[in-house]
Formats: structure tokens, sequence, C-alpha cells
């Protein structure tokens, strides 16, 4: 073979290479050929990361092959993933999980930049399903599997588990009208038209109140956080031990509402000005310290929480 073509057919792989190599040590420094733009520009990437994990990312509507370590395991990317090389420009990324709503977004990918999207919540797509039956007038979760519900005639708790309805208290002619549990749920205040009960988890019920019309009834009934029951009457508030049963005054005033917590009695109260007030109830004295002024008064929320809540 003549020496210039050996000559020739040596520089051209030379060239081949020179270009290859170029290419490779460019697309490895995150540089890509722009088409739209005829020039070459350094690429952008983003993370993404869900909650589950495991869904699988699509962009612009086709779903992103794995790499060749999860290619085995997976053919397409799932979260957490990070996705390189693309060009700057706006991106439409969308990921999915069955048994999940898909998350998508609008993503404006800039040259050397890394946007992240980390935290995804994927909401379950889950079809509501009716648990309880009936006219329900008031309901409250008592704990993580059982839900105590009341109507007209029963209350009742319900088992999310078992899918079932045991009832405490059956109201023949008195129609039941409101309860409030307990803080562990073992026992709950319950009012009918007429009278008012403790029931325990077993059904055991006290009646506490003659008649809700007497002057002795409660207007409005707290649960401190150790389980002791307290009553808002016309005369003041009580305190009702029921084992055995038994009412303590604890003051003589009828506020507009009350909270206990802590040991201490927190009241609005008050005709022109109305004020919230903290009262210690482990002692004897019946001095009251004022903490807050209510323009236009107020209402205690129950807060789970270690704030006292005012909804005015």
């Amino acid at each position: 073979m003549p020496i210039y073509i050996r000559r020739t057919i040596f520089t051209f792989f030379v060239f081949v290479f020179l270009v290859s190599a170029s290419a490779i040590i460019f697309y490895g420094s995150g540089y890509r050929w722009n088409g739209a733009k005829n020039k070459i520009e350094k690429t952008g990437q983003f993370s993404l990361d869900s909650k589950p994990r495991g869904a699988v990312v699509y962009i612009n509507g086709e779903p992103l092959r794995g790499t060749w370590k999860k290619i085995i395991g997976a053919p397409y990317e799932t979260t957490p993933a990070v996705i390189k090389n693309l060009l700057p420009g706006e991106w439409t990324v969308e990921i999915r999980k069955d048994g999940y709503y898909s998350w998508k977004k609008q993503v404006r990918v800039i040259s050397g930049k890394t946007a992240i999207f980390h935290g995804i919540r994927l909401i379950k797509n889950n079809i509501p399903e009716q648990l309880i039956h009936g006219n329900i007038l008031q309901f409250s979760a008592v704990s993580d599997v059982a839900i105590a519900a009341l109507t007209r005639e029963d209350f009742f708790i319900y088992d999310m588990r078992q899918k079932t309805a045991r009832v405490l208290f059956h109201a023949d002619r008195d129609p039941l009208v409101s309860f409030s549990a307990r803080p562990n749920a073992d026992k709950f205040f319950v009012r009918t038209r007429d009278r008012q009960w403790i029931i325990d988890s077993q059904g055991k019920k006290t009646d506490i109140v003659p008649s809700v019309r007497d002057s002795s009834a409660f207007e409005i009934v707290r649960w401190s956080e150790n389980g002791e029951l307290f009553g808002k009457t016309k005369d003041g508030i009580i305190r009702v031990s029921s084992q055995p049963l038994a009412f303590e005054k604890v003051a003589h005033e009828s506020p507009d509402d009350f909270f206990v917590r802590n040991g201490r009695l927190f009241s609005i109260a008050g005709k022109q000005k109305k004020t919230v007030s903290m009262r210690d109830l482990k002692r004897t004295e019946s001095s009251r310290i004022e903490i807050l002024t209510l323009p236009g008064g107020g209402s205690f929320i129950d807060e789970p929480s270690h704030d006292i809540v005012i909804q005015k």
C-alpha cells in the first residue's frame, strides 16, 4: 500500500479519535449540542425525591429509561433520582406511582444549575369508603382504630378494623343531643334532651344531672388532661367525680367559656370588658389572675398541643 494512502488513513483515524474524544469530554463535562440554537451549551439537571419512593419519572410525557445499574432491576428511572444532561429550557416533569395521584410540574432548567424537588408527598387515590350508615349527629376519632358516634337513638363505638359497632347507650323517648370524650376515651359525657350522663367504655351509665332544665344543668363541659370532668352551670363551675359520684364547686361565677389545663382553670368572663383569667385549682384561696383582655369576647378551642387557643 502506498505510503500516502497509509498516511491518509492514519490522519483520518486520528481526526475521528480527536473528534470522538472531544465529544466524550464535552458530554462528560455537561455540554451538549443545542440544535434549536445551533451551538454547544452547558446542561443543567434536577434532583427528585418523593414520599413514598419508587415513583417512575416521566420527562415530557415519556418514562425515563433507567441507568445501566438499574436496568436489571427496573427499566425506568424511579425516585430518588438525579436527571442529568438536560439542555436549558422548559421541561415537563412528572412522577407516577400505582395507587397514588401523580405529581406534575413545569421545570425550567438553567445551564450549570441543579433544580431540587425533594419532599414531594404523593397522595393516595383511594376511593372513599362509607364506614357508618345513618343520620350521624356527631362523631370523633377516639383512637387510631375506633370512632365514637352519636345518632338521636344510639351512642356507639365503631371498630374500623372489625367494621362493627358496639352500642354504649340507647335512648328510647329521650333523644340524644351531643357527647364529649375523655382524653383516653374510657369515659364519655353524653347529653340527651332532658338528662346528662357519664358512660364508661363498657356501657355503664351514671345520671349526673336530674334535668337539663335545672339551674344545676351543665351548659358547657370540659375534660382536663388527667380525665377530670368539669361542667359550667348558671351558678358556677362544678368538678364531677364519678367513683363515687360527687360534685365540687370550683368557681362561683358563671363564665362565658372555660378551660382546664395542668390544674389551672382558665375562664373568659366579664360584662363590659371580657377578660381571660387563671385560677390555680390546687390552692384553696379563690384569688385569680387576669392575663388577657378580649375586646368583644371569645371562646376556647380544645387543642391537643401545649397552646391554649382562643377564637374570637
